[in-house]
């Protein structure tokens, strides 16, 4: 992993992100480049953007990124090493985001999110489920409540043996876990028993995973978010790791029970990766 964004809206979620994202370039010699996105100031009386002042709103951000950047950076003596860089775009900032990802060769998007509502809103639109969807690199998703910690702890990767990650996140997914002494937990809830189309998932997935210290589950269960959240409690799992894609039901009925029904899925980061 060469380099990490994190965009920021100068928020307790987005610092809490910051936190996480400092954690990583030191532990995976990264570089950091910390976003914000300015919108435009649009006037109706005169249908034009308010720019008289465009040039003092910059220098105030500039400046803004600059001492948030610094004051993290001081808090910890381990991150004086990393290369950092400060950037800032005018325009709409979901599309910014994504650019920026591309501009600055990101190879993970660091964001951050309140609890449970905001973790819904996070995933069910919002300037950050936009990314989450357009986005070409995977997207690391820190609820306030969560703790580095947590990335220490066993991940559990859901899938559906339908969709699968690109190489690009299953390479970012490598890099996470290498420092683990815990197998990544891949789980797959069937609603009925096992066929033609789970066992070609599972070769795939052997396949995708083969640099990668995992084991697979296999639970047979009509509620499948409710087991999925059964077996994250069994295993302590410390992140989920998902496939981002469209309407999706089994996405669908997971992120509604997580954000709905459960507390503790709401406490540990969320790893969005890439279809392929």
């Amino acid at each position: 992993m060469k380099n990490i964004l994190i965009p920021t809206d100068f928020s307790k979620c987005a610092q809490k992100a910051l936190d996480f994202a400092l954690e990583l370039a030191v532990e995976q010699n990264a570089g950091l480049v910390l976003y914000h996105s300015i919108t435009p100031v649009y006037t109706a009386d005169t249908n034009f953007y308010a720019v008289n002042y465009l040039d003092d709103y910059y220098k105030t951000k500039q400046d803004k990124l600059r001492q948030l950047l610094k004051k993290s950076i001081s808090s910890n003596p381990r991150y004086a090493a990393i290369k950092t860089k400060i950037a800032f775009d005018f325009g709409l900032t979901a599309e910014n985001i994504v650019d920026a990802a591309s501009k600055y060769k990101a190879d993970l998007i660091v964001m951050g999110t309140q609890g449970a509502s905001g973790l819904k809103e996070f995933l069910f639109g919002s300037t950050a489920g936009w990314v989450i969807a357009k986005s070409n690199v995977p997207v690391l998703v820190v609820p306030a409540t969560a703790k580095y910690v947590h990335l220490k702890a066993p991940y559990l990767y859901a899938t559906d043996f339908a969709t699968f990650a690109n190489r690009n996140s299953i390479k970012v997914l490598e890099e996470l876990g290498a420092g683990q002494d815990n197998k990544i937990k891949v789980l797959h809830v069937m609603e009925g028993k096992m066929n033609d189309t789970d066992e070609k998932g599972v070769s795939k997935m052997k396949n995708k995973l083969k640099n990668i210290n995992y084991d697979i589950q296999f639970i047979q269960d009509n509620d499948i978010p409710k087991a999925i959240n059964k077996y994250a409690h069994s295993v302590k799992a410390g992140m989920l790791v998902m496939v981002a894609h469209h309407y999706n039901l089994f996405e669908r009925l997971l992120f509604e029970s997580l954000t709905k029904k459960v507390s503790f899925h709401t406490n540990i980061p969320l790893l969005v990766m890439v279809k392929e």
